[in-house]
């Protein structure tokens, strides 16, 4: 499994990723949007779609792209990717997730930035999630 970023058809980045597991977790495809981005973001039940007590803080780079959470993101709590482990979410390479935050849109710069959330809300870069 991996994800491509393209820009004006040029290739940007290719990264290899963990989605979410089929018929569990899946990871929604078809066109989307980023509709979010916070620099880090514990997630856990109330903030996403899982349905056990898995508490992860500071999950780093998180691009939501669901208003349930579901987002591009990076991942320290495992190494396994390209195999399918996640509940929904897209997990990278941390080094991947910050440069895919800092690339698209909407913009991530310290004055687009809410200083009271600490999150960047519009609707940004489109993607396209085939399996």
């Amino acid at each position: 499994m991996a994800l491509l970023a393209r820009q004006d058809d040029l290739p940007m980045l290719e990264a290899i990723i963990s989605s979410g597991i089929p018929g569990l977790y899946p990871t929604p495809d078809g066109q989307l949007n980023i509709l979010d981005k916070l620099p880090s973001r514990r997630m856990d039940a109330a903030t996403s779609r899982l349905a056990d007590d898995i508490v992860l803080a500071g999950v780093p780079w998180s691009s939501f792209f669901t208003g349930e959470g579901v987002a591009l993101h990076g991942t320290y709590w495992h190494d396994n990717f390209g195999i399918p482990m996640s509940h929904g979410c897209v997990n990278m390479k941390t080094e991947d997730a910050k440069w895919v935050f800092r690339w698209s849109r909407p913009t991530s710069g310290f004055d687009d930035i809410d200083k009271q959330t600490l999150d960047v809300k519009g609707y940004g870069t489109a993607f396209n999630v085939h399996y």
